[in-house]
């Protein structure tokens, strides 16, 4: 596994989170992950800070997502509200919600809202549902800026 950056205090902006050396957070799913947790479909998941400007009182996050039994990635845009102990996310296009909390070592966990997140892809939809499955929580570690998409 790749090397874990020190966590920034959680009164921290999300952006001032990425800006301090941890790059970005990545988190690939192996076979063995997978095999114990049939019904994930996410095999990776990513998010990045956005090179759009933020808006007044809010930070953004680029979130990448890709799943099993296809070969590209989806993507949205995710507006965050920093608040002293979680992120309250949501993504673009009422796209469904999020909160992102700090755990250990500069992880953050990103556990989906009830409602879901939809992801409109180049060739399809994709909807991970917040009240079902095994795509409703992630431990996404993070990683060096220069493994970053």
């Amino acid at each position: 596994m790749l090397g874990l950056l020190p966590c920034p205090t959680l009164a921290d902006s999300v952006a001032d989170h990425f800006r301090k050396g941890s790059g970005c957070h990545i988190r690939q799913y192996n076979a063995a992950h997978l095999a114990g947790h049939p019904e994930q479909t996410v095999t990776e998941i990513a998010l990045n800070p956005s090179a759009l400007p933020n808006e007044p009182g809010l930070e953004l996050l680029d979130l990448f997502v890709q799943v099993k039994g296809r070969n590209y990635e989806y993507h949205a845009l995710a507006y965050c509200e920093p608040g002293p102990k979680q992120w309250s996310c949501g993504l673009e296009g009422d796209g469904g919600r999020f909160i992102l909390t700090h755990e250990k070592q500069g992880t953050l966990r990103l556990t989906v809202g009830k409602g879901g997140l939809g992801f409109e892809g180049a060739q399809d939809f994709l909807t991970l549902y917040g009240d079902r499955g095994d795509d409703r929580v992630f431990l996404i570690p993070s990683v060096p800026a220069e493994l970053c998409q």
